[in-house]
């Protein structure tokens, strides 16, 4: 964690949910995803709350799914940390491609 960005994490005290992409090349061009996993890491074994999504088949935006799993995930986050209403949908169902095309959904 050479980079003056890295130094952030010495001293972290908030919860973090890091959304990354593995094919943004615009972006990622040489510095792949990898760093958001370090990050996601270090916060982790500082026992900072975090959780880390990664899209692998998205280019620099989400397609449509990634959008709505994005949403959704944002929702849930917001749910365990701040408290209020719980997501729509179901994450793990959500992301085991389970939620849409049901009755109701």
């Amino acid at each position: 964690m050479g980079c003056g960005r890295w130094r952030i994490i010495e001293e972290p005290s908030t919860s973090s949910m890091i959304l990354d992409v593995v094919q943004s090349m615009g972006v990622s061009r040489g510095q792949p995803y990898t760093q958001s996993l370090m990050y996601f890491t270090a916060l982790r074994k500082k026992g900072i709350p975090s959780r880390l999504i990664v899209f692998p088949y998205s280019g620099h935006w989400p397609g449509r799914y990634e959008m709505a799993f994005c949403y959704n995930d944002h929702l849930d986050w917001f749910h365990q940390s701040l408290g209020g209403q719980p997501a729509p949908w179901d994450l793990r169902e959500h992301a085991r491609n389970r939620t849409f095309g049901k009755p109701g959904n």
